[in-house]
């Protein structure tokens, strides 16, 4: 299956912030800033290894980007480069506020250079040490309670369960319907650290258990297709 190796959010960010180090003047290829950078996108758990072209996030395809977003500027006289929704949504909310862009930029950066898969699950505004409660520097990708609580009254209007939507399991049947009365976990088919600023329709989530929620997000590019195919490989 072909794999989508688009630029998402962070990924952009981290170039907006080089674009605006260098006063919106852009990033060349061969500069310092372009080959680190490319290094760091390279080894972000983000897209799969699988598949990835030979100029995946090369230096010359930094500075291609940062054109993108040199271009959106206002100073910018001549016709912009074509770099997507997305990344006009990035310049568009940089320009507002470019002090909470060049913050979301260090966020991003701080999380590749660790090594952890971007993970938006992962929604917490503190941790835990044997205890001691510690402060963690972490980004919300802002979502609407709305949207998931329509999704499963949409369910349970249609007479669907609430099953599982990759492997079939049912925390009612499982746990009984008392303990786990009205409890799944809704996902974005497309994450938001992909997809960023969008409109959410119901047929844009799904349910899933605990698990596969996991699985889905643990890094790479991977669908409820992707993982309901592959637990089928796994199965005799």
């Amino acid at each position: 299956m072909p794999r989508n190796f688009s630029w998402t959010e962070d990924e952009v960010l981290l170039v907006a912030d080089a674009v605006d180090r260098a006063d919106w003047t852009g990033v060349r290829a061969t500069s310092e800033v372009a080959t680190k950078l490319s290094d760091l996108l390279r080894g972000a758990r983000i897209h799969p290894l699988e598949g990835r072209p030979d100029d995946f996030r090369s230096s010359s395809s930094v500075q291609r980007k940062a054109e993108d977003i040199r271009t959106l500027h206002p100073d910018y006289t001549g016709v912009p480069t074509r770099g997507g929704s997305l990344t006009a949504a990035v310049v568009e909310r940089w320009l507002h506020d470019p002090a909470a862009g060049r913050r979301d930029a260090a966020v991003a950066r701080r999380l590749m250079e660790s090594g952890e898969a971007l993970d938006p699950a992962i929604d917490q505004d503190a941790e835990a040490s044997e205890g001691r409660l510690i402060a963690a520097w972490v980004r919300r990708r802002e979502r609407d309670p709305a949207i998931r609580r329509r999704k499963l009254e949409h369910i349970a209007e249609t007479g669907r369960p609430r099953d599982c939507e990759v492997c079939g399991f049912n925390f009612d049947r499982v746990y009984g319907a008392d303990h786990a009365v009205g409890y799944v976990e809704v996902h974005h088919v497309v994450p938001l650290h992909v997809s960023g600023l969008t409109s959410t329709r119901l047929d844009d989530l799904v349910l899933l258990c605990a698990n596969c929620h996991r699985m889905l997000h643990r890094g790479g590019t991977y669908t409820p297709g992707d993982l309901r195919r592959a637990i089928g490989e796994q199965r005799p």
